[in-house]
């Protein structure tokens, strides 16, 4: 064998004492893979962004803009989230076929419908002169 030989040997068996070396870790560098985010969150904050939108103009109600903040929307899909795709639901393909489609635009106008069909029954109840029954006051009758 050559001197050559001899140190290359000399310094392999050097290495071997140290501590183990993972050629294939030398060779990458050191990443953190970045977190999956799940689809779901975006829908489920889509979710819930209109419905506050469409209960706040069809009910004529505030309060759910006060409880459900932007902050508090991306608080509870960061949380719902994993529990569909737990479960294997996607929700975010939900809104990419006919169904998300016919529930955006049909139900704001079949919600309006029944709204407005209850004002015109109570109106015409009130406007036809016949009286209605009272409930007694005591419960027990007397």
């Amino acid at each position: 064998m050559s001197a050559e030989e001899l140190d290359a040997i000399a310094n392999r068996a050097d290495v071997l004492d140290g501590p183990p070396v993972d050629d294939a870790a030398q060779a990458l560098p050191a990443t953190t893979p970045e977190p999956v985010v799940s689809p779901n969150v975006q829908a489920v904050g889509f979710i819930l962004s209109v419905f506050v939108l469409m209960s706040t103009k069809l009910l004529k109600v505030e309060s759910l803009q006060r409880t459900l903040s932007d902050a508090n929307i991306a608080t509870i899909a960061d949380a719902v989230a994993p529990v569909a795709d737990k479960y294997g639901i996607n929700l975010a393909g939900m809104f990419d076929g006919p169904e998300g489609k016919a529930l955006l635009v049909a139900g704001p106008l079949l919600w309006t419908a029944a709204v407005e069909l209850k004002a015109e029954l109570a109106a015409r109840r009130a406007d036809d002169g016949v009286p209605r029954a009272t409930p007694p006051s005591d419960p027990q009758g007397g």
